[in-house]
């Protein structure tokens, strides 16, 4: 009987520490501050220099993680709490947004803030602190996912923490649509490329286009350009596109491998 209410009273004990701790939202097995650049390299076969952060794309997103250690000049404030490499933010945009409506997050335990400055820009950010989860959106369109820890986590990085709103800052002014580049990541040299802009504004707007390679010949100004690619086998070709006669820094960026 004895072992019995022993046995219990540790099921109990571990139970009430489970209860006590909180993880943050993993992004596709990665987990901030719990996971590594290890863990990275391993899963995505990214982020192996242990030098820098990174970026890569993975479909529809594009990925910037930051990490822990003496290549960031400690600004980050937890070299002594945490080991190097160790990841502290997940940031990822996602190149064609998606309705908030749509999504399968639930905004009962985010809070609400404004992201943009100046305000009232129809920009609105949400925030989860207990599973370091950020949202930024635009017009009801989700733009950016950030994951950061957790707030039973944060103490061990909190200067890196003390502000989350700022991860998603906009700093833009009024009609300053956030774009991105759709288009093939490869194509044949005898075929013509076609890469599209696209955005949450549904007004007309004018882009300029520029190109590493090939020529343009047909839509510059307009959302769609079409490049002729004839002699570049073997290239890789990087093609951006911004808003023209503005002072937005709302641009996007690709590459496509040209093939025989």
């Amino acid at each position: 009987m004895a072992y019995l209410k022993f046995k219990v009273l540790c099921a109990a004990l571990v139970l009430f520490a489970l209860a006590g701790t909180s993880s943050a939202k993993p992004w596709r097995g990665i987990v901030p501050i719990q996971s590594s650049r290890a863990d990275v390299v391993h899963l995505f076969r990214q982020c192996a220099d242990s030098s820098l952060d990174c970026e890569f794309d993975l479909g529809n997103e594009h990925v910037r993680m930051v990490f822990s250690g003496k290549s960031r000049g400690d600004f980050d404030g937890c070299a002594r709490e945490l080991p190097i490499g160790r990841v502290l933010l997940i940031e990822v945009t996602l190149k064609k947004p998606i309705k908030l409506r749509d999504s399968r997050i639930r905004l009962n335990n985010f809070r609400k803030f404004q992201p943009s400055s100046p305000p009232n820009q129809e920009y609105a950010g949400y925030l989860s602190d207990k599973e370091g989860l950020i949202l930024k959106t635009f017009r009801g369109d989700i733009l950016q996912i950030d994951h950061i820890a957790s707030s039973q986590d944060k103490h061990l990085c909190s200067n890196y923490y003390e502000n989350p709103e700022a991860f998603v800052h906009v700093g833009l002014f009024w009609d300053c649509p956030p774009i991105a580049l759709t288009g093939p990541s490869r194509v044949r040299a005898g075929d013509q490329l076609v890469i599209s802009a696209q955005s949450v504004e549904d007004s007309g707007m004018t882009f300029t286009w520029s190109i590493t390679g090939g020529k343009i010949i047909s839509g510059q100004g307009t959302r769609t350009i079409t490049i002729d690619v004839t002699g570049l086998d073997g290239k890789v070709i990087t093609i951006t596109a911004e808003l023209a006669g503005t002072l937005c820094p709302s641009r996007d960026s690709c590459s496509v491998e040209i093939i025989r």
